[in-house]
């Protein structure tokens, strides 16, 4: 393989990390608004039954993808503790 054909090998990797980096985002932005629907119904920030079908979800879809189960695991539980400490402060500093 020439060096040139790496460089856009590299190239794609670039854009797609982009790509994911960018729905983080947008998930995010919609934690923000989970959060806040959650505080006016006094919905705690971790619903653990849909956190476990989550997941079962996510690994059913990986191994249809052929993706490592734990690979996808470890990315989902820190994507998740991310969303509960979004929440969690959406929770503490809002004001209704």
């Amino acid at each position: 393989m020439a060096n040139n054909d790496l460089n856009l090998l590299r190239k794609e990797i670039d854009a797609l990390d982009a790509k994911i980096l960018e729905l983080l985002a947008q998930r995010m932005k919609l934690v923000l608004k989970v959060g806040v629907y959650k505080k006016r119904q006094s919905i705690a920030p971790l619903d653990q039954s849909r956190w476990q079908k989550i997941l079962k979800s996510k690994f059913s879809l990986a191994r249809k993808l052929g993706l490592d189960k734990d690979l996808v695991k470890d990315i989902y539980e820190r994507i998740h503790e991310a969303a509960l400490k979004l929440e969690s402060t959406v929770q503490k500093n809002i004001k209704l």
